[in-house]
């Protein structure tokens, strides 16, 4: 899986297309899985999509693993931040909150 993401996503960047993962299926869902192949990626065009109700479903509380991967995190699912937030935040206002 990771020599795959690795290799579309150098081919993608030929495009000025980033491509991400979504924290979402059994190779992928809980944030140290994430973590783990984003790491191993390494690669400054490959990030995440992050769904901030996907943690739920592995019984991982969204709150940290949400502190854990927003460094990683190229875009959001709005409606998730919504939902625990109650107004929409911003990727980069949620990663200065974490990082204070």
């Amino acid at each position: 899986m990771i020599e795959g993401c690795r290799a579309v996503t150098e081919y993608a960047q030929q495009f000025g297309i980033k491509t991400m993962i979504e924290n979402h299926g059994y190779f992928c869902q809980d944030s140290d899985r994430v973590e783990k192949l984003i790491n191993q990626v390494n690669h400054s065009n490959f990030g995440l999509l992050l769904d901030m109700g996907n943690f739920v479903c592995v019984d991982e509380e969204p709150e940290k693993a949400i502190g854990k991967l927003m460094p990683c995190a190229s875009k959001d699912r709005t409606a998730e931040l919504k939902e625990i937030f109650g107004d929409y935040l911003s990727i980069s206002k949620l990663k200065r909150l974490w990082l204070l």
